[in-house]
């Protein structure tokens, strides 16, 4: 997908014939330009080489994050002729050397000296590059308003001539998921979408690296692989493309006619089942695998603190931010089983193709987390949607909710007025978390991702955060009970 990327844009004087020679022995061509006609060159060429005047390298700023959104390869050639591993120029030089290559945000090698030429050229010219922007794709439906975002798309698909664009819900991650339709005659050739995901370059870059730990451990049937030559980067954002498999559908809307407890049991039993082959116990605290070192599902964002004080202002038992993350310090350490989680494993990345469940998003995998954290992350994605998923009358009901995360955990949730097809799913998943964690560890992962639902202000109303924060609160209350108390 990167031919046509076949020429390397010098921006400076002359283009120096070591320049020239380098790129013409990779069969590549050079061609001289200004800044401001970059945007127009990028999408068709693989590298970027700047030639820095007097050191001032912010002058060209514009120009490499314009380079890195295309996914170019990038070099600058300073002219001072410094070497950093000597002591040439002294202290004083070093630093220069430094300042100058920390501040370049924009992934690209900085070359000091002309000297250096040869090898900024070989740098700049080398393949593969990826995929260049197609800026007449026809791109409809939920159009990313974000010109990043919208480059990212016309590189990833830019061999098609149209592709609509379907946004699905989201984890808390800050990524922005879509099921991608190609149109026209191009359907000929693809008539599955695919699933795209943008976030940032480091989100993307563990994604891609999970990815090979997930292929080893799930059966090749049930595998989503990432579209190699479609994963695309840009200065800040990244982009994978999931090949999701033909007829595969998001669970989501599969629950409504499916049997529950038969996809979940695909679920654990069949797509997870070698994340637990290496399983050990080890002794850790819910703040260390549920916090900011772990899992991330516990965040003391300011939309938990309104969450705290909402759920506060109805129910005086309710423990403030500042005391349970007191309770989560002093008393939260347990024995946990452990092993490779998937991190996010919400209903929105998971998809079904027959009886068999294929998850995407592996950006979040871990080797050596609470296995409870699947189960549990599951569960909450199901009991506390985000709001712009809600609807129908197997929405949870708070007197439903309020007597699911009492402690001990109910196992039967087919009670009177239950959604049924959440509760016959909730009643799965804790049946298969019941064989694999101690009850401890479920109400534990359970309160942990309980908060989550709680901390970011556009999951739900400000209601219906503050009764989960108020089930977590008490959760944990029950799993961690102060000295003289019993566990219930």
């Amino acid at each position: 997908m990167s031919a046509g990327r076949g020429r390397v844009v010098w921006i400076g004087g002359s283009v120096p014939r070591v320049v020239t020679a380098a790129c013409a022995d990779r069969d590549v061509d050079v061609i001289a330009a200004k800044l401001e006609q970059l945007p127009e060159l990028a999408p068709t060429a693989r590298g970027l080489l700047i030639e820095v005047p007097d050191g001032k390298w912010e002058w060209g700023d514009r120009a490499i994050a314009t380079a890195a959104d295309h996914g170019l390869h990038i070099a600058l050639v300073m002219p001072q002729d410094l070497d950093p591993f000597s002591l040439v120029g002294g202290k004083a030089a070093l630093d220069r050397h430094y300042e100058t290559v920390h501040a370049v945000s924009a992934p690209c090698l900085v070359f000091f000296g002309y000297q250096n030429l040869h090898g900024a050229a070989r740098h700049v010219s080398a393949d593969p590059v990826g995929p260049g922007a197609n800026p007449r794709l026809d791109i409809s439906g939920e159009v990313p308003t974000d010109r990043r975002e919208d480059l990212l798309v016309r590189r990833a698909f830019g061999d098609f001539q149209r592709v609509a664009l379907r946004r699905l819900g989201g984890g808390k991650s800050g990524a922005a998921v879509f099921l991608v339709d190609v149109g026209g005659e191009d359907r000929k050739r693809r008539s599955q979408p695919f699933v795209v995901k943008m976030h940032s370059r480091e989100k993307i870059g563990a994604e891609k690296s999970n990815s090979e730990v997930v292929r080893n451990l799930v059966a090749p049937r049930l595998y989503v692989p990432l579209h190699a030559d479609r994963c695309v980067e840009g200065s800040e954002l990244g982009l994978v493309v999931y090949d999701v498999m033909d007829r595969a559908a998001p669970l989501r809307s599969v629950l409504a006619t499916a049997t529950p407890e038969a996809l979940v049991g695909s679920l654990f039993g069949e797509t997870l089942r070698n994340f637990r082959t290496h399983a050990e116990d080890k002794r850790s605290t819910a703040l260390i695998e549920f916090g900011e070192r772990g899992l991330k599902a516990i965040k003391w964002t300011p939309g938990l603190e309104e969450a705290a004080s909402a759920a506060r202002a109805t129910d005086g038992e309710v423990l403030d931010v500042p005391s349970l993350r007191s309770l989560l310090d002093e008393r939260s350490a347990m024995t946990i089983r452990s092993g490779v989680v998937h991190g996010d494993l919400h209903v929105g990345n998971l998809f079904v193709s027959g009886m068999d469940v294929m998850m995407i998003d592996y950006g979040s995998v871990r080797q050596g987390a609470p296995l409870a954290a699947d189960y549990a992350c599951l569960e909450i994605s199901l009991t506390f949607p985000p709001q712009d998923e809600v609807s129908g009358e197997d929405a949870p009901t708070t007197e439903w909710l309020h007597a699911m995360y009492q402690s001990p955990l109910r196992r039967n949730a087919l009670t009177d007025g239950a959604p049924t097809r959440i509760a016959r799913s909730v009643e799965a998943i804790r049946q298969g978390a019941q064989a694999v964690v101690s009850g401890q560890e479920y109400v534990a992962a359970l309160a942990a991702y309980l908060l989550r639902a709680a901390a970011y202000p556009d999951h739900a109303e400000v209601r219906q955060r503050a009764l989960a924060y108020s089930l977590a609160s008490k959760l944990f209350l029950s799993a961690f009970p102060a000295a003289g108390e019993v566990r219930a």
